[in-house]
Formats: C-alpha cells, structure tokens, sequence
C-alpha cells in the first residue's frame, strides 16, 4: 500500500505495463477522394458488401447459364433430327401392341402398305419435286410372341445415327453387314428388352415377301431412331429381302422452298385415299418447335427476371441503408468542403462496384458452367445442341441494363439526400 501511495495519479495512468511499447501507425491520406471515401465506406461494412455482390453475381450467373441453353438450342438442326432429308416426310402410321384392332398392328399394315411403288412413282411426277427417297422397314416376332419394329439403314443413314449421343457398343457399318447383326434402336430401354450387347437375339422378321427366321448378334445400340431395332441395308439384302421397293416405311420428298405449298398440296390429294400414314414437314416441325423454344424461354426469363428483381432489391436495401446510416457523415463532408457532384460520383462509384462485382462473378463462373450445359446437352441429345455459340451479345445487354438500373438508383438517391438542408442532415 505504502509503494502505491507513492505514485502520482498521472504516473499511473501513463504505466502501460512491462511489456514492449508498439508504436501505433494510422494508414492515412493527405488528400482525400470520393472513391477513396467509398472504399473506406465499403471496407467498414465488408460482411454486408461481399453478401450483396454475391447474391447479385448468384443470379447473373443463373442468367449467363440459361442464355448459353437457348442461344445453342439450333431449331433449324433439331428440326433436321425429326426430318433428315427434304422438304416433306410420310411415315407409316402403326401399332406393335393394339389387340382390339389387330389391322393397326404392324405386320398387317406392311402387308398392306399403303406406301407402295405405285406412289413413290407419282410423287416422283409432281411438278417442283426435286428427289424422292425411301427407307425401308420390317416387323419381328419375338420368342415370347411380341411384335417390334425393325428399321432398314443405309450406310450414309447409319453413320450419322453412329455420331448420335447415346449410342453404345460396337456401331460400324461394315462389320454389322459382314455379321448380319442387329442394334437396339433406344439405348435408354435397353435393359426392358432382356438383352445386353453381345447376347444373340433371335426374330421372326416379316415383310410383304412373307417371313424369315433371324439369328444375329446384339452389337450395339442407338440413342433413338424410328423404331424397336435396326439393321443395315446390306443385312436387309442379304436375309432375302432384295426388292427396293418393297416394305417402305418412310418415304422423304424434297423439292424448292418457293415449291414446296402446291407440292404439299400434291402430296395430300394422292394420300387421300390411304390409310395409316402420317405426313409431316420441315416447315411444321420448325414452327413447331419454335413455338416450344418460346414458351420455354418465357417460362425460364420470367423466373430469371423475378430473381433479378428480387436481387436488386437487396441490393438498392444495402445503398439505402448506408445513405441513412452515414447522413450525417455526408452532412459534414459537404459542411467542408465536398461537393454534389463529388456526392453524386461517390453514390454513383458505390452501386458501380457493386454491378462490376456481379458482372465479374457471372463471366467467371457462369460461362464456364454455361459452357459446360451446352458439352452435357449435346452428349445427352438435348434438343438442338450442335455446335456452341458464346451469347456475347446477351451478356452485354445484361450488362448494359445493370449499369442503367445502377446509375439510375445511384442519382435518385443522391436527389433524396439534397433535399435535406446541410444543417437537418448534420443533426440527423
């Protein structure tokens, strides 16, 4: 006690212990710079920045992803993937599963086949028809007495279907003809048919001609053609079914763009009087899928935009609050010296900062996840995924209208603050 009494109350509140004396160094500026001050601003609230930049760039990112989807979705090549050739396609209309009317069934339509040789000469004869092609198909019987469809595939056909997405196995157009084999023609349901690629599948395979008995081997599967299974053209050959004319299940018609209304209407006055067929063309299927493409992107940008206002709401909640929490502190930087154009800069400055963020986030995860849709959508066979295409021009505008929105926040919120007098917004 006696030692304590000793030391002068300004003694003791100088002491700061034994220890080592850290001389403290403030980091300063001499001059100071509406983006310095916010940047100070931005600094002392990292928590709330980070978390709005984030949320921002989160539904930039959203947006950068589903303009990759629908900017390389070509309507044009998936039409091509309905409709390989020409401007019109008739397709035999039939059933493999229909015991009420066995007449719909397969096997009894191609024995009555509407799609004859007599027809593919008199579209031959319309004026305007430019080509006429055929494809050929076949029925099969399985061991359990179930029907299925066989497709005949000529070698520039298969070949393209070999490049397809979903094909497995061992798809080579001249091994399968040397082998008499046959391919699954959904790789998806290949494991509903009992079979695994190797396996030796056993058909009773019919035409017009009658029906052979068929043994082959299982090599591979497509992603999806027009019907149960298929075999080559060779293979089709060389099992006795040689009439090229015979057993037509697809016939494509081409001709010019200009041409193509009074060869439609051709085509339809010589269908008839035929039953079990479905004509279909390139233009409908485009409309067709346009139309699909439209309700898709209404959907998708409808929900992007709902996210995008809900984003910038939070972030116009975060300017708002710091305009109010530093009233005051905007008070006496004006009380001293700054100006409203030097306010107006800073506001501005901040919500670009934020949009520089955002925009940042978004190139530099949403372009590669963009990108990484597109490589998934065409090894899946998505709807028209062929060949990438970077949507510059939608990522600038999604650009553009930020910066816009940004500025246009930024100046009504310097308005608001201007209309307070400097003392009631040093009081405040």
């Amino acid at each position: 006690m006696g030692t304590v009494k000793k030391v002068s109350p300004v003694e003791a509140f100088r002491y700061q212990g034994e220890g080592k004396r850290r001389k403290g160094i403030r980091k300063g500026y001499a001059v100071m710079s509406p983006n310095r001050m916010m940047m100070a601003n931005l600094a002392m609230n990292k928590k709330r920045t980070v978390g709005t930049v984030f949320t921002m760039g989160l539904s930039c990112v959203l947006f950068v992803v589903a303009v990759n989807y629908t900017r390389n979705v070509d309507i044009e090549y998936a039409a091509r993937q309905e409709l390989p050739f020409g401007q019109f396609q008739i397709d035999l209309s039939y059933s493999t599963t229909d015991t009420a009317y066995p007449e719909n069934n397969l096997d009894s339509v191609l024995k009555e086949n509407p799609l004859d040789a007599r027809l593919v000469k008199d579209l031959k004869a319309i004026d305007g028809v430019t080509e006429v092609k055929i494809g050929k198909q076949l029925y099969a019987y399985d061991e359990k007495g179930e029907l299925h469809s066989i497709v005949v595939l000529d070698r520039k056909r298969f070949e393209k279907e070999s490049k397809g997405a979903g094909v497995l196995g061992t798809v080579d157009y001249e091994k399968a003809s040397k082998d008499n084999a046959i391919f699954n023609g959904w790789s998806h349901f290949i494991a509903d048919t009992g079979y695994e690629i190797g396996d030796t599948v056993s058909f009773q395979l019919g035409g017009k001609q009658g029906e052979i008995s068929y043994q082959g081997e299982l090599q591979g599967a497509f992603g999806s053609i027009n019907g149960d299974w298929g075999i080559t053209e060779d293979t089709y050959k060389n099992l006795g079914f040689a009439d090229a004319e015979e057993n037509i299940g697809t016939i494509w018609v081409d001709c010019k763009k200009s041409d193509c209304k009074n060869v439609e209407a051709a085509i339809k006055e010589l269908l008839e009087n035929k039953d079990h067929y479905e004509l279909s063309s390139f233009e409908g299927e485009v409309e067709s899928l346009d139309s699909m493409m439209a309700i898709m992107k209404t959907m998708g940008y409808s929900f992007l935009l709902l996210i995008g206002m809900i984003t910038f709401m939070n972030m116009a909640n975060t300017m708002i609050l710091n305009v109010i929490t530093r009233k005051r502190e905007l008070g006496v930087l004006q009380a001293v010296g700054m100006t409203n154009q030097q306010l107006n800069k800073m506001l501005r400055n901040e919500g670009l900062l934020f949009t520089l963020g955002s925009v940042v986030i978004s190139l530099v995860v949403g372009i590669p996840a963009g990108y990484g849709l597109f490589l998934y959508g065409k090894e899946a066979g998505l709807t028209g995924f062929d060949v990438y295409h970077f949507p510059g021009v939608e990522i600038l505008v999604m650009i553009f209208v930020l910066a816009v929105l940004q500025i246009g926040l930024s100046f009504m919120l310097s308005r608001n603050v201007k209309k307070e007098s400097l003392i009631d917004r040093i009081r405040y």
